[in-house]
């Protein structure tokens, strides 16, 4: 079998992840109130000091696009498993399952915090892990 041609798709695939890493970070320094006048550390200090107050629109407003972009990401990287030679088609099945669960938890986390279910944002990290 050939493995070069895996370069192209496995290398989209890596600038896809970053791209998504770069727009998540960006899309949360908007959402705290990122100021060009501040800077980068600016705003950073001022969300350790005093976060932004989390809406049901910004909710929405974060897990549209998480949805599509960790699924899409977890889609892609399952096929490249399910159609490898090294991963047999039972342990595949339960990573995938195991990645959409975790992407889910990691996903709706942000959810228990509005109400008041969970007091601090450290539960998307521990969703997260």
């Amino acid at each position: 079998m050939n493995f070069s041609l895996f370069k192209i798709p496995v290398a989209y695939m890596l600038l896809y992840i970053l791209l998504i890493l770069f727009t998540g970070v960006w899309i949360f320094a908007l959402s705290q109130g990122f100021d060009c006048d501040q800077g980068v550390w600016g705003t950073v200090q001022r969300l350790i000091e005093s976060p932004a107050e989390k809406s049901w629109h910004g909710f929405i407003e974060v897990t549209a696009p998480h949805l599509f972009a960790i699924s899409l990401s977890v889609f892609v990287v399952s096929h490249f498993m399910l159609f490898s030679t090294r991963f047999s088609g039972k342990s595949a099945m339960r990573l995938f399952i195991g990645l959409y669960l975790s992407a889910l938890v990691n996903i709706f986390a942000y959810g228990m915090v509005l109400p008041g279910v969970v007091e601090s944002g450290w539960v998307k990290l521990a969703a997260l892990v």
